[in-house]
């Protein structure tokens, strides 16, 4: 069922009823009157069509989205102008009918006062339903879009864990480990170590809002040094890390993915191999990193990656519109990814 028509029904069974109460008193009072039903009709339909008017205004001027406390003086007033054109119609409409009980011919102040009161209490009372229903509208509206992001960020955060460590990746480092076993045993014991530490650090991922831009590095270094194993002196790797940034937040594996992709898109594709440039420092009041590779960004194909999409995607739910992610080309031959994040003081030793 449509919203309009939910509302038509309530107005119409809202307004129905109360005139039938007021009927059914009357009716006990002075008995049946054809009069009577169609004065009491009469009304009742104006003060349909008039609080539908009102409730075209609310939508018009606004008012849905108000604060309470300059909404309520809003709807005092309009309940007070509404009713006083209700009561003005009542005796108008008293009047065209013939005489009845509660709508005499000649109404005197007290009486004329009472029905203005007895409408702004009925036009209060409809106003407090009608906000009040979209406001409980609202809180669910509000609590459906918080389980919506919630369900974003775990998707979002599930879609990065599987493409930070690609299948590839993790089989070319089992082969390589396994050539080096009988060539380089103490190499290979190295290595089987910061796979595992990256592996484990990839499975608690998903755990962690953010990690220490420290901690992260670490991460980063076990994975250059089991690439490098694989591309040896075709990787050449340098790095320029502030000291005061290295206890900033950052979401976990979100610098690897970007080496990562410098490597997977860049360097491994050439025969001579490249270089890799990681930076960290403050830039204003964020947290700004860098990942520069050899290699050329290749138009009309999505040159973001799986990686890098899953990474600016966590960086706005975790950091909002302060957050971003650009890539670009530069001077001799490199590609750009650069990563601003607010600076957060508290994250501070």
């Amino acid at each position: 069922m449509t919203r309009e028509r939910t509302y038509w029904i309530c107005q119409l069974v809202g307004w129905s009823s109360l005139m039938g109460l007021v009927l059914a008193s009357q009716l006990v009072l002075i008995g049946f009157s054809w009069n009577l039903c169609i004065g009491l009709l009469s009304v009742g339909a104006c003060a349909l069509f008039g609080t539908h008017f009102y409730r075209r205004l609310i939508q018009r001027w606004g008012w849905l989205k108000l604060p309470l406390r300059p909404l309520v003086p809003r709807i005092f007033a309009a309940a007070l102008v509404l009713a006083v054109l209700l009561t003005v119609l009542g005796i108008g409409i008293g009047k065209a009918v013939g005489e009845y009980e509660g709508m005499p011919e000649r109404l005197g102040g007290m009486g004329t006062l009472t029905q203005l009161l007895n409408w702004s209490f009925i036009l209060l009372a409809w106003s407090s339903v009608y906000f009040g229903v979209h406001s409980l509208e609202d809180l669910q509206r509000t609590r459906i879009e918080k389980w919506q992001l919630e369900a974003t960020v775990k998707e979002a955060e599930l879609k990065a864990l599987k493409a930070q460590l690609n299948p590839h990746f993790l089989f070319n480092s089992l082969n390589n480990l396994r050539a080096l076993i009988v060539e380089d045993p103490e190499k290979a014991q190295k290595a089987v170590t910061h796979l595992a530490g990256l592996l484990r650090y990839a499975l608690r991922a998903s755990d962690a809002t953010t990690v220490p831009l420290s901690e992260e590095l670490r991460i980063v270094r076990y994975y250059l040094e089991l690439e490098a194993v694989r591309l040896e002196e075709r990787l050449r790797v340098r790095m320029e890390i502030d000291d005061e940034v290295l206890q900033a937040p950052v979401p976990p594996m979100l610098l690897q993915s970007l080496v990562e992709n410098g490597i997977k898109h860049g360097i491994s594709d050439l025969p001579e191999g490249g270089r890799l440039d990681i930076a960290a420092g403050r830039n204003g009041s964020h947290v700004r990193l860098r990942v520069r590779n050899t290699g050329r960004i290749e138009r009309g194909n999505d040159h973001r990656g799986v990686g890098l999409e899953n990474a600016s995607v966590r960086l706005k739910l975790i950091f909002g519109e302060g957050a971003g992610l650009e890539i670009r080309e530069m001077p001799q031959q490199l590609v750009e990814v650069r990563v601003d994040i607010p600076w957060q003081q508290e994250a501070e030793p």
